[in-house]
Order: structure tokens, then C-alpha cells, then sequence
């Protein structure tokens, strides 16, 4: 993955989720690229090699690039952890703005359509 491009991974199957590219920042670090899983409106799981360096409630800040109604943009995400697995961590956004959450809004209908084909 680029740093100056992010994008959405198509599910191949009914049993594989659809990856997001994210650069995320936790732990007062730089933002490094990880891959997203299971997003939706509120919530998304953090793939990490090191998900032990993570604890309930830690702070976690994720840029994506997604598109919305025809445009292209960046949006930066503020979530807390509210689960840490052997393989990642579940986090849960808060202080979405409009167009951000919009954009949310229509890449899970998308995701949606997709599950249904």
C-alpha cells in the first residue's frame, strides 16, 4: 500500500470481508498503514501484528480516502479501542462529521450491495 493512496480491497467471496487500506495512528505514534476490516457507521476492526501494545479505551486516529457522492476525499477518524483480539483490535468511532460520516454511510451501502450480489 501507498501512503498517497488508499483504497478498498473487494470482497472475493461470501466468506471474505472487505479490506479498507487505513494509515492509523495509536500511542502517540506516526500514522503506519494497516488494514481495516468489518467497517461500518460506528465501528472497525484493526488488523496488528502487535495488538498487545493496545488496551480498552486507548485512543486510535485513522485516515482513509473514500469517495462520496462522486468526490474524492480525505477524512481522519477519531476511535477508541473497545476490544483487543489476538489478531487486531475492535475500535469505535466518535466525533464523525457530516461529510465523513457520510461517506461511511455510503461505502457500507456499497459493501451491502456487494454481499447481496
Amino acid at each position: 500500500m501507498k501512503k498517497d493512496k488508499l483504497m478498498t480491497r473487494q470482497k472475493t467471496s461470501n466468506n471474505e470481508a472487505t479490506t479498507i487500506d487505513a494509515m492509523v495512528s495509536y500511542n502517540n505514534g506516526g500514522f503506519q498503514p494497516h488494514a481495516l476490516t468489518d467497517l461500518t457507521l460506528h465501528k472497525a476492526f484493526i488488523k496488528l501484528k502487535e495488538p498487545r501494545l493496545l488496551k480498552k479505551s486507548d485512543p486510535v486516529s485513522i485516515a482513509l480516502k473514500l469517495d462520496a457522492n462522486g468526490e474524492t476525499g480525505f477524512h481522519l477518524f477519531r476511535a477508541k479501542v473497545s476490544k483487543v483480539r489476538h489478531n487486531g483490535a475492535e475500535i469505535t468511532f466518535h466525533e464523525l462529521d457530516f461529510k465523513t460520516y457520510g461517506a461511511l454511510l455510503q461505502l457500507e451501502n456499497h459493501q451491502n450491495s456487494i454481499q447481496s450480489a
